[in-house]
């Protein structure tokens, strides 16, 4: 699953592939704060904008949206479930590296 960020939205691809999540951008840390604070979609981790923590909620509503796989529910979970350290001391929150495509 990839959350495509940037400056006037989040955007989820590849839903059915609840292999994995990242989120790719071309925004800096900066720019990524305040994007993930406009969407609502979570906060930046380190100083570097290298890792975020996502709101697993926001992510599951918003990834709902286009998955197409009928089990896609139970993967999803599946998916949160084993993210072991990944996830905030809550359970609220994903940890997950950003990716920004090379210059």
């Amino acid at each position: 699953m990839i959350v495509r960020l940037d400056a006037d939205g989040a955007v989820v691809a590849d839903a059915d592939d609840c292999s994995a999540v990242h989120v790719q951008t071309t925004l800096g840390c900066d720019g990524l704060r305040a994007a993930l604070l406009h969407t609502g979609t979570g906060s930046v981790l380190d100083g570097a904008g290298a890792e975020v923590v996502l709101d697993v909620a926001v992510l599951r509503s918003r990834a709902a949206l286009v998955a197409t796989d009928p089990d896609w529910a139970q993967r999803f979970d599946e998916l949160v479930a084993s993210s072991g350290e990944r996830l905030t001391d809550n359970g609220l929150g994903l940890r997950v590296a950003v990716e920004r495509p090379a210059a």
